[in-house]
């Protein structure tokens, strides 16, 4: 690694290196930025298209500032000028109801549990860089910038935010450069999709560039898919506005959605009335919801902040989803105390889901006989229409099938077997459609054949008719 940083640090010049091929900070746009400029007609990213009232025009118009950010800092770097924007916290500032410093109280096995990557244990929140980008796009490829870059870190008992911005395209190979650097004296990388998302925009153009790309082996928590497996989709998206505000208090006020970023870069690149000061907010905003989400992410199985305050987000929510974790590690026995644990605390969306994998998990650890009371109550709750325990009737035909596999091998009950097939039948006639209909038929009548040739007499039956 300290290699790795040496060359990425003879790209930029500093100490020594060998000078790059940049264009000066404000030269002459190109045929794409000139597109870009062209007044109301130029072409936006599909993600601005937002319908807006009369009064949020206005308003929007209103936010509007002419010319530079403020408080921007420039250094000139063989490739170009590197234009950035630093701001410091201390480590008890408090972002929604969580403070910064709570980082510290994160268990980083339960990190380990929730990233599923082998490359997370043992993490190390204080060590890591806290990444998100604002983009012209969600596309990928050259034609893609990413025109603001925030980078924040734990560095001598404060929490330091670097936000780098181009004030023009000229200055993307500078800024990468730096954030390649910044990113490679990390030991981690931590945000949200960026490693589906971030992390490739800044890879293509980092590559495009002739800079070496700092993220490969790096350990990476993207805190999208740990609060996905907790929670799902429990709030209705799985958003950073949502997460931040249910998990952590968070609440943006007057909040430029990031939707709206590439429109505010565009109007400042032609000299228009911009909202980029809202970008830079929205940004910050971001990094400082990255380090409180992986603080709660942390505390999930202890179900408790540090100062055993009851940790935000529906407790059922969450169990379940430590339970679909271990059961993903083969830890049965855990994975079935955190299922009746969700139980106990309720509001578990699709509880009859839950109650279906609780099955499973009994049928893995030998409660054979446990399983099969279950599944039968799943399947008599469904035909009898029962709603309240959120019982499907997708749950009901496959617990059915279950139940009846359960019944043919470790029960020996053929006639029984047959008898919950027919009962998985009937839910799939009246009440499935389309290819999980067919799926459903299609298991049931090779099960089904297979117990018939089971039944009492069948064997003589078929000798008699040979």
């Amino acid at each position: 690694m300290s290699e790795f940083r040496d060359r990425l640090r003879r790209q930029r010049g500093d100490p020594v290196g060998e000078s790059a091929d940049a264009p000066d900070g404000r030269a002459k746009s190109s045929a794409w930025l000139r597109k870009q400029l062209s007044g109301s007609g130029r072409a936006r990213p599909d993600a601005t298209k937002e319908t807006r009232s009369e009064a949020e025009v206005a308003a929007h118009a209103a936010a509007k500032t002419v010319g530079d950010p403020t408080n921007l800092e420039s250094v000139l770097t063989d490739r170009g000028e590197l234009c950035f924007r630093e701001l410091r916290y201390s480590e008890d500032h408090r972002h929604g109801d969580w403070q910064l410093s709570e980082i510290d109280a994160a268990s980083v096995e339960t990190l380990e549990l929730l990233a599923r990557d082998p490359q997370c244990a043992g993490i190390d929140l204080r060590r890591a860089v806290y990444l998100d980008i604002e983009t012209t796009g969600l596309s990928g490829g050259a034609g893609t910038i990413a025109f603001m870059v925030a980078l924040g870190s734990f560095e001598g008992g404060e929490f330091r935010l670097w936000q780098g911005f181009l004030r023009s395209p000229a200055e993307e190979a500078a800024m990468l450069l730096e954030v390649a650097l910044r990113v490679a004296d990390a030991d981690s990388v931590v945000s949200f999709f960026g490693k589906s998302f971030d992390r490739h925009r800044l890879e293509d153009k980092m590559k495009l560039f002739g800079i070496e790309p700092p993220f490969e082996n790096k350990p990476h928590l993207d805190l999208y898919w740990p609060l996905q497996r907790l929670y799902g989709r429990g709030f209705g998206n799985g958003r950073l506005s949502t997460m931040e505000t249910r998990l952590t208090g968070v609440e943006r006020l007057d909040d430029l959605p990031g939707s709206f970023a590439p429109e505010a870069w565009f109007d400042y690149l032609g000299g228009r009335g911009h909202r980029l000061e809202d970008v830079f907010r929205h940004n910050r905003d971001d990094v400082l919801s990255l380090v409180v989400l992986a603080a709660h992410a942390g505390r999930s199985m202890a179900g408790a902040r540090a100062d055993d305050r009851p940790l935000s987000g529906p407790a059922g929510m969450r169990a379940a989803g430590l339970g679909r974790l271990f059961s993903a590690n083969r830890e049965f026995e855990t994975a079935l105390e955190w299922c009746d644990r969700a139980l106990r605390l309720g509001s578990v969306p699709k509880e009859g889901e839950l109650r279906l994998s609780r099955t499973e998990l009994l049928t893995r650890l030998g409660q054979k006989e446990a399983a099969l009371t279950e599944l039968k109550a799943l399947v008599n709750l469904s035909t009898a229409g029962s709603s309240a325990a959120e019982v499907s009737a997708e749950v009901s035909a496959r617990a059915a099938i279950a139940a009846a596999k359960l019944l043919e091998h470790h029960s020996r009950e053929p006639t029984a077997a047959l008898e919950y097939c027919q009962r998985g039948r009937e839910l799939a006639l009246g009440r499935l459609t389309g290819k999980l209909r067919a799926r459903v038929l299609n298991g049931l009548d090779r099960r089904e054949e297979r117990l018939r040739g089971k039944l009492p007499g069948a064997k003589a039956a078929e000798e008699s008719a040979s």
